[in-house]
């Protein structure tokens, strides 16, 4: 079975509006999502799992 990047992009969609990571225009679907911030000091609290290396860090 092959995955279409529709597949993907709709999974994500439904995980950001059932998870409430999304801020406005809500419902995120068919668009390029705004996320909201993490805490006083931004996203850069994000984190991905496994962490990954950044060249130039």
């Amino acid at each position: 079975d092959s995955v279409s990047k529709w597949d993907i992009r709709t999974k994500i969609w439904d995980y950001l509006e059932a998870n409430n990571l999304a801020d406005f225009p809500r419902p995120v679907h068919h668009r390029i999502p705004n996320f909201k911030v993490l805490g006083e000091n931004g996203c850069h609290q994000a984190t991905a799992s496994p962490p990954m290396q950044v060249d130039g860090e």
